[in-house]
């Protein structure tokens, strides 16, 4: 009988083994005079296969910026806003000369179409002693009602023996308005020696 001869374990350990990767996947390996073809991973048990795996590399340098690039086109041009509610108006004058005769002595003009609040402030100065006199002051819309005063308001000279007095007169009215309408201060005093230092008027809107 022939017996067939066992390699040992030194036989063994010590054949080469040789693994040639291939396109593909595909992978020879030889031991001894065997040969088996690897074409999938699965062939390989998964402990071995970590070992075979690779780390991550550090990162490489940032390469350089690249050139600008063109302008954009322009947007289109965007809703219009909600038009803003209108003002606050104001006017003054300074050295008003006052008469027995009616006369405008301050105006605005109205911001908007609707109500207004009109305040009027008229400060009087009385230069002759001894006259005990008055002064009348209203608002008017001249544009629509010359001469109709819409609110008014008065005050007497105080006596005095030597020395001139003065007198303020506050005058306000709702006045519903055009847009575009002369509001005015009008004022009637009961002496050519009666002037205004200062006169001043405030048209405010109201919702």
């Amino acid at each position: 009988m022939h017996l067939r001869r066992r390699p040992s374990y030194a036989n063994i350990a010590s054949a080469p083994a040789l693994i040639v990767a291939i396109g593909g996947g595909t992978a020879w390996v030889a031991t001894n005079h065997h040969h088996y073809v690897i074409t999938s991973t699965g062939q390989i048990k998964p402990k071995v296969l970590r070992t075979l795996r690779g780390h991550n590399g550090t990162n490489g340098t940032n390469g350089a910026a690249g050139a600008k690039g063109a302008k954009g086109a322009s947007g289109a041009t965007g809703p219009m806003g909600a038009t803003g509610f209108a003002g606050i108006v104001t006017g003054t004058n300074t050295s008003v000369t006052l008469s027995a005769t009616r006369a405008v002595v301050v105006e605005a003009t109205a911001p908007l179409t609707g109500n207004l609040l009109v305040l009027g402030q008229v400060a009087g100065l009385e230069t002759n002693p001894q006259v005990d006199g008055t002064l009348s002051c209203g608002v008017v819309k001249v544009t629509a009602a010359p001469g109709r005063s819409l609110g008014s308001a008065g005050a007497t000279f105080p006596k005095e023996p030597t020395a001139a007095s003065s007198v303020d007169v506050p005058v306000q009215a709702q006045v519903v308005a055009t847009k575009g309408d002369t509001i005015a201060v009008e004022c009637v005093a009961g002496s050519s020696s009666y002037s205004a230092p200062t006169v001043s008027i405030a048209l405010i809107p109201r919702a």
